[in-house]
């Protein structure tokens, strides 16, 4: 395991890119894992409070549309176009992961699976996603969807 540092940028582009000079990586059986937090305001958290609607369900839930439309340029955009993008991300190395791993998954990235993971203190985001994932790792990714869904007692 290698762990690698975000860099000192803002530029989904730069993001894009490294990710894209690992992609090569993944032929070699490398498992590329970017990590934050989709919505990540620590001013507003709650404890003891998992509710999961307002601002950060919102923008969640425009995440999730916006990447299975695969709209890159949305994506790239969100500070602009999704909905409380700066009181979801008040600072954005918690959202930056999200190109690396877009860029590393190649012209395929589009294909992604959801793990939906609710909200933790009624802000913090922890939906998971995979990108370009493999139909041999597939049926895995089902049953940890499968297993999510049940323990947030959705159907």
């Amino acid at each position: 395991m290698v762990q690698l540092s975000l860099p000192v940028t803002d530029a989904a582009k730069v993001l894009l890119a490294i990710g894209r000079a690992l992609s090569p990586l993944r032929a070699s059986g490398v498992l590329i894992l970017a990590s934050g937090s989709l919505t990540h305001n620590l001013g507003d958290v709650r404890p003891g409070d998992d509710a999961q609607g307002g601002y950060a369900a919102r923008l969640m839930d425009w995440a999730a549309g916006t990447l299975a439309a695969g709209d890159l340029e949305a994506l790239c955009d969100y500070r602009r176009r999704a909905p409380d993008a700066r009181r979801a991300h008040p600072t954005e190395e918690h959202w930056q992961p999200l190109f690396i791993a877009i860029g590393a998954a190649g012209h395929e990235w589009s294909r992604s699976v959801r793990l939906p993971g609710g909200l933790t203190y009624g802000v913090i985001g922890m939906d998971a996603y995979g990108f370009a994932v493999s139909p041999a790792v597939q049926p895995a990714f089902e049953a940890a969807l499968d297993a999510r869904r049940e323990s947030l007692g959705a159907s």
